[in-house]
């Protein structure tokens, strides 16, 4: 299951953009910017 490692949810940026901070969680994790 590499789905979330190719393109990150759209769960996964708006939790970047609301809290204004990119913190790397296990479901972030996958994913490398």
């Amino acid at each position: 299951m590499r789905f979330g490692s190719s393109i990150p949810s759209e769960a996964s940026i708006r939790a970047v953009y609301e809290n204004g901070v990119f913190e790397p969680s296990e479901n972030i994790r996958l994913v490398e910017f």
